[in-house]
Formats: C-alpha cells, sequence, structure tokens
C-alpha cells in the first residue's frame, strides 16, 4: 500500500455545516499531505420539503457540480454531495426500511463510482466516519482497506436508535480495523477481535490562543458547546448560589428548557452561536473552563475535546466524572456532585488561577492538535 492512495470517507457530517466536526478537521489535515474524498451525509427529501440546509441544495439537486473542492489551499481536498434521498428514520416496519436503506445506498453507490471516474482514482483507502446508514456502499465500495471511525455511542444516538445498532454491528463485522475517539468506546469494541485505534478529538490551537495576561485570581468560568440536556443544570445553579463573585459565560446553541432558564441568571452572559474560529477570543476574561456534563449510557463514551480548548487558553478545568478522562489526569479532578463541585471550585480559586500555572495548561494543549490526530490517523491508514 502507498502513501499516496487517496482516502474516501462516508461521512455522518458535512463538510461545511454547523460547529465543529472531528471527520472535518481530520479530513482537512489529512489533505495537506494526500488525496482526500469527503462524501457529505447526504440530505433527504424531508430536508426539501421542510426548506432545510438550503445552502447544499442546489448541488443535491445537480444545479451545482456535486464534486467540488471546498477549500483553495486545500487543492488535494475534495467533497461529494449526493442527490437527495428517500427519508428513513422514522420507519417502523423493518422490511420497508431495509427496502429504503437498499435503494439510497445504490444511489450512493452509483454517484460515488461517477466522482471516483472524474478524479480517476482505482486504489483508495475506504473509512466509514459513523455513518452506518450507508454501510451497503461502504463495505461494497472496492478499497484496499475498510475502517470503521466510530465517535460517539450508537446507542444513544436517538436519530439511529431504532435500526443503527445492528448496522453497527454489521459494520464492526466487516470493516479490516476499528478507530475511536474515546476510552469508552476502545472498551465497548475491545471484544472486536479487530485492529483497534484510539484517534481522540484534537483542536486548532491558532483558534484557541491567549492574545492578553492571564486574568490571575478572577472567578469567571465558561461554556462553549450545545446548551442540552447533557448539561447538569442543578450543579451549575449550585455554583451560582454558592460563589457571589462567580460570573459565567455560555456560548452554544440553546436546546432545551433548562438551558433557556440558566441563560436568564444573574452573572450569566449568554454570547449566543459563534463559529470555532471565534469563540478563543470571546473567552480572553474567563479563568475557568466548565464540562458539567451528566453521567449517563451518551456523555460516558464522549472525548471532551472543549477541555484542550479551555487548556490552551490557560484556564483550569471543571469537569464532572461523566467519562473515564485519565488522560487528563494532571489537569483535571472530576467531580460526582454539585457539593463537590463547590469545593473544587474553592480548590481551583485557591491553588490555580495564576500565570504559571495557565502557562503549563498552555503547553500541554499545543501537543493537543488537529494536526496531531491526523498525522496519526494517515499512519495508521497508511498501514
Amino acid at each position: 500500500m502507498k502513501k499516496s492512495d487517496p482516502i474516501v470517507i462516508f461521512a455522518n457530517p458535512v463538510y461545511q455545516g454547523e460547529g465543529l466536526a472531528s471527520t472535518v478537521e481530520l479530513a482537512k489535515e489529512m489533505a495537506r499531505h494526500q488525496d482526500v474524498l469527503f462524501i457529505n451525509f447526504p440530505m433527504t427529501y424531508t430536508q426539501l420539503i421542510k426548506g432545510q440546509e438550503r445552502g447544499r441544495l442546489k448541488r443535491a439537486l445537480g444545479f451545482a457540480k456535486r464534486l467540488y473542492r471546498p477549500n483553495k489551499d486545500l487543492d488535494k481536498l475534495w467533497v461529494l454531495e449526493m442527490p437527495l434521498m428517500l427519508p428513513s428514520n422514522k420507519i417502523r416496519s423493518k422490511k420497508v426500511y431495509n427496502q429504503v436503506l437498499s435503494r439510497n445506498n445504490r444511489t450512493y453507490k452509483q454517484h460515488l463510482l461517477g466522482a471516483m471516474q472524474r478524479l480517476n482514482w482505482s486504489s483508495t483507502i475506504a473509512v466509514n466516519a459513523f455513518n452506518p446508514l450507508y454501510k451497503e456502499a461502504f463495505l461494497s465500495f472496492s478499497a484496499l482497506k475498510h475502517v470503521y471511525y466510530c465517535y460517539d455511542n450508537i446507542e444513544a444516538a436517538y436519530w439511529l436508535a431504532e435500526h443503527g445498532v445492528p448496522l453497527e454491528q454489521e459494520l464492526v463485522k466487516h470493516s479490516d480495523e476499528i478507530y475511536v475517539s474515546s476510552q469508552g468506546l476502545f472498551a465497548k469494541f475491545s471484544g472486536s477481535h479487530k485492529p483497534l485505534t484510539w484517534i481522540p478529538n484534537g483542536m486548532n490551537p491558532k483558534d484557541f490562543t491567549r492574545n492578553q495576561a492571564f486574568p490571575e485570581h478572577q472567578l469567571h468560568a465558561a461554556y462553549i458547546g450545545a446548551l442540552d440536556d447533557r448539561l447538569d443544570y442543578p450543579l451549575l445553579h449550585t455554583l451560582l448560589e454558592a460563589n457571589p463573585a462567580l460570573k459565567m459565560t455560555l456560548i452554544g446553541p440553546v436546546k432545551c428548557a433548562a438551558a433557556q432558564e440558566l441563560t436568564a441568571m444573574e452573572r450569566v452572559t449568554y454570547l449566543g452561536v459563534k463559529r470555532p474560529d471565534e469563540v478563543g477570543e470571546h473567552l480572553q476574561d474567563c479563568t475557568i473552563g466548565l464540562v458539567p456534563f451528566v453521567k449517563n449510557d451518551f456523555t460516558s463514551f464522549i472525548y471532551p475535546l472543549k477541555i484542550n480548548e479551555y487548556l490552551s487558553l490557560g484556564m483550569a478545568v471543571l469537569t464532572t466524572d461523566f467519562a473515564d478522562l485519565s488522560v487528563f489526569k494532571d489537569w483535571v479532578r472530576p467531580v460526582s456532585s454539585a457539593q463537590e463541585a463547590v469545593m473544587e471550585l474553592a480548590r481551583i480559586e485557591a491553588e490555580e488561577l495564576h500565570e504559571t500555572a495557565a502557562a503549563a495548561r498552555i503547553t500541554f494543549a499545543q501537543s493537543q492538535s488537529w494536526e496531531a490526530r491526523a498525522d496519526k490517523m494517515r499512519m495508521q491508514l497508511n498501514g
């Protein structure tokens, strides 16, 4: 296998979607060294009817080129937009569901093979990035190697809960290797008898750079990410109530009523949704990063890339014990209750909110870049 073999990614996210996606970041970094085709997760007719994702619609309908280069500075990176597919998530009948899935997979593979001809690629490496719906096209696609890259617990993915588990089992059974983003997922697949590689999420250091002195001894916490039902809102309320000096900044989409209530509290500043490359500049006055996830079957498989982002800004981190965080053992002391969180906040205030500690956190975070993660993936893929 040559290092120059192109990589074809059967992606779950879309290349130019909202927020940061590990598959997109890895694809961009790998494309600095070898050819990469990133296949957007297809739109469905339901999205057309609802008027969703209008930016992709022209390509999905064939009114613009489906195969295109998204970045002028990455001439080895291509994106393929598939035509509209039949919706399948809400189909209850297993027979009908399988028929729809087979039809969609045939369409998917047909357009993929057409793209391969236009690119003049024959020998490739195939990566399925948490995309079990198109496992039929993936597994039947001729490639030097088939790799399943898993970054979420499929049992907890609401949009895949009914049909996704057996599809993933087939993916695992017939893939050559498995890559995972968290230690929880590593444990989950340890009995698969397939070569298993841990590739944790990274971050973009240039987007999380401190451009002013660390604000020593200031109690200013921040949370970045979706404000959804993964968060322990009573814990956050307790932190605010227990320490009148604490300020809190929130960045991300509001996804539930509890989040809406939190944004309206005194000493809480809600900044809405920001582009990944904008977030760091809004956290310059913050000293503590929050990872207040509840502990359940979904969060236990998460690798919290936001810890790396907080550390890159020199911030101390207050996190719950929602997952195995041993990789951060020198930088966090996970808590299991609101009362422990109050005590941990007091310890952080007394011991960690100074320039020397901030500099050490920044140094560690620089080694956790997407570039480093992509280099590891490329080395493994190229075998």
